[in-house]
């Protein structure tokens, strides 16, 4: 079972996760994010972080 760690809120540019498995997909706000992903960005993409 996947483990989500937080979900997108807001997006400035393209973003992209990439799965255990190697699957990538656009990311879009309301997306959950798991613990498996690697998230990255499109050049100019900006990110702003909550804890």
């Amino acid at each position: 079972m996947k483990v989500i760690i937080g979900t997108v809120k807001e997006l400035s540019g393209n973003f992209f996760a990439k799965d255990e498995y190697g699957d990538v997909k656009e990311l879009h706000v309301g997306d959950p994010i798991t613990k498996d992903m690697l998230v990255y960005g499109a050049d100019m993409a900006m990110v702003r972080m909550h804890t």
